[in-house]
């Protein structure tokens, strides 16, 4: 399907969707538009005792603690060095180790920026409201060494999106960097530039819920995989 095919149908399932109350994407997406970072729940199991990270976070009275990054795992999880993994809180990066999925569209480029900035570097690790998620990983907002955050910098290079349910107070300053992002055209919102077309598209997308904007995401990184691919094209 080509990248215009894909931008008309994404405008005709997004605008049925905001006249009929979104009621098609209270469905469960199909394969294809939903996230790696919305896998099936894992069965049940022994609960893995906690690291000594996780420990000393759960002890912080400031909710904070220093942790050395041993390796990335991809955009948005890190492996620290006593073994623990951990997920950062409130953003979402394109996968690359779906074990049933390609890479999607810029998740090799926000794997690199992660890892470029984490790697062997000792971070600050800001725990959320839950100390872990259902993969037994680290819930926590990574701060660099600079004083920067992880999660708004990915942000604000169009390599994550905002996930609000899970930022907490970072809420809305999340939704503002991810839509300056979006507006100067930058990372997987590349597409959105490529087409007049897609601004439409965008104008949509800034009315969803946040389910709906995951689901709608699909549409986008397809889009995005288009923009990339041509792009590449013209380096060579």
């Amino acid at each position: 399907m080509s990248a215009y095919s894909k931008i008309v149908l994404g405008i005709a399932l997004l605008a049925g969707s905001v006249l009929a109350g979104f009621e098609f994407l209270d469905r469960p997406a199909p394969p294809a538009l939903q996230l790696a970072d919305s896998p099936p729940k894992p069965p049940a199991k022994a609960e893995k005792p906690p690291g000594p990270v996780e420990r000393a976070l759960g002890a912080s009275a400031t909710k904070d603690v220093e942790a050395k990054v041993e390796k990335t795992y991809d955009g948005d999880t890190l492996l620290l060095d006593s073994g623990e993994l951990v997920r950062l809180l409130g953003v979402d990066t394109p996968e690359t180790h779906h074990p049933d999925k390609p890479a999607q569209a810029f998740g090799e480029e926000a794997s690199t920026f992660t890892r470029e900035r984490t790697e062997g570097k000792t971070v600050r690790l800001v725990r959320g409201p839950e100390l872990r998620d259902a993969y037994g990983r680290i819930l926590a907002r990574v701060v660099l060494p600079d004083g920067t955050e992880l999660e708004k910098a990915l942000l604000s290079e169009g390599l994550a999106l905002a996930m609000p349910r899970f930022a907490g107070e970072k809420k809305e300053e999340y939704l503002r960097i991810e839509a300056e992002a979006r507006r100067a055209g930058k990372g997987l919102w590349k597409a959105l530039l490529d087409s007049p077309e897609a601004g439409r598209l965008m104008m949509l997308y800034n009315t969803l819920d946040e389910t709906s904007r995951r689901k709608a995401i699909g549409i986008l990184e397809g889009l995005a995989r288009d923009a990339g691919a041509k792009e590449k094209a013209k380096r060579r």
